[in-house]
C-alpha cells in the first residue's frame, strides 16, 4: 500500500482530466465572445454604410429605401435573425428638432418607439436637416453556455445631405 501511495505515474492524467473541462469552456467563450463581437461592428459598419449612401441623395422614394434595406440586411450577412432599419429625415429650428418624414423598413415591431428627445444629435443650426439611421439586429450567439443565448444590437448613425439642404422623399 505504501508502494502505491508514493507512485506518482498517473498525475499528469488527473490533472489533465480536470483542467480539459476548463480549457473548453474557455476557448467556447472566447469564441462566442468574438463572434459576438464581430457581429456587433458589422451592424455599426452597415448603418453608417447606409446612411452614407442616403446622404447621397437628392430624393428617395419607397423603391430605393427598399433597396437600401436590402443592402443593409446584405451587409449584415444574414447574421441578425430580426432586423429592422428605420430612416428619418431630422430638420432643426435653432431649439428643437422634428422629423420631417420617416421610414421603416423590416420587423418594424423590434424597433423602440421614436423619441427624438432622448437622442444625442450633432449641433445643428437653424434651418439645417440631417438623415438620421436607425437600425437593430436580434444575433444567435455560438453558444449559449455563457448566458449569451441572444443579443440585440440598436445603432443609429447621422449623416448631413450633401449636395442640398433637405432630402425629399417622394
Amino acid at each position: 500500500m505504501k508502494r502505491l501511495w508514493h507512485d506518482k505515474s498517473g498525475t499528469a492524467g488527473i490533472e489533465f482530466a480536470l483542467l480539459i473541462p476548463v480549457l473548453i469552456l474557455l476557448f467556447i467563450g472566447s469564441i462566442t465572445l468574438f463572434d459576438l463581437y464581430r457581429q456587433y461592428w458589422r451592424q455599426v459598419q452597415s448603418t453608417h454604410i447606409v446612411s452614407d449612401l442616403i446622404s447621397r441623395e437628392t430624393t428617395v422614394d419607397e423603391k430605393y429605401l427598399t433597396k437600401i434595406y436590402d443592402i443593409y440586411s446584405g451587409l449584415l450577412n444574414g447574421g441578425a435573425a430580426a432586423q429592422a432599419i428605420r430612416i428619418s429625415s431630422i430638420a432643426s429650428n435653432g431649439k428643437s428638432v422634428s422629423a420631417a418624414w420617416s421610414v421603416t423598413k423590416g420587423d418594424g415591431k423590434t424597433l423602440p418607439k421614436q423619441d427624438l428627445t432622448k437622442v444625442e444629435f450633432p449641433t445643428m443650426t437653424k434651418t439645417e436637416t440631417v438623415i438620421l439611421v436607425e437600425t437593430i439586429g436580434t444575433n444567435a450567439a455560438f453558444s449559449a453556455y455563457l448566458g449569451f443565448a441572444e443579443m440585440t444590437f440598436l445603432q443609429h448613425a447621422f449623416a448631413r445631405p450633401r449636395f442640398v439642404s433637405a432630402i425629399v422623399k417622394n
